[in-house]
This record gives C-alpha cells, structure tokens and sequence, in this order.
C-alpha cells in the first residue's frame, strides 16, 4: 500500500508532461540574445522561430533547444540580418 495519496487520481502530473499556461525560451543567434519568445497556445511550438526564418529566405541556418534556450546558428555573412528580423518577429509575438 502507498502512503502517497493523489487527490487528483486522474491528472498527470508529471513534470514532463504538464505544459504551463504559457513557456518562455530565451531565443539566440550565434551566441548573442535577440529576445524572448513566448508560446501562448499549445499549437505553439519554439520551432516555428526557425520555420519563420526559413520562410523569409534564410537556408543557411540551424537551431536548436537547450533547456530554456533557443539555440539559431547563421552563416556569419547573413548573421545581422537574421537578427534583425528576429527582433521584429519576436517583438510582434
């Protein structure tokens, strides 16, 4: 018999897996901070950052997610410009 008592028997709660009212990455370009992007839905996922950014002609880019970070690699030649889109995006969102 468990001494630990669920008084919510049928909610998950592990850590995993709730998904708080909102999460916030810390979102970079080749090591310098841009801004923060906010994930407001659950349709809303950090990646779309990078599917933007594709979306406006950048190929020469790699992301990834480290912990709370937002990780974007950029080719050094397109690297200002990426971030000023960025910020835009990231301030409108």
């Amino acid at each position: 018999m468990s001494d630990r008592f669920d008084f919510f028997p049928f909610v998950d709660t592990d850590e995993n897996e709730v998904k708080l009212s909102h999460d916030r990455y810390e979102v970079y370009v080749n090591g310098d901070f841009v801004g923060y992007k906010m994930l407001f839905g659950s349709n809303e996922d950090v990646v779309d950052v990078e599917q933007f950014l594709r979306n406006q002609g950048f190929s020469q880019i790699e992301a990834k997610v480290d912990g709370d970070h937002y990780e974007i690699h950029a080719d050094r030649d397109e690297e200002e410009k990426v971030k000023k889109v960025l910020e835009m995006y990231l301030q409108q969102r």
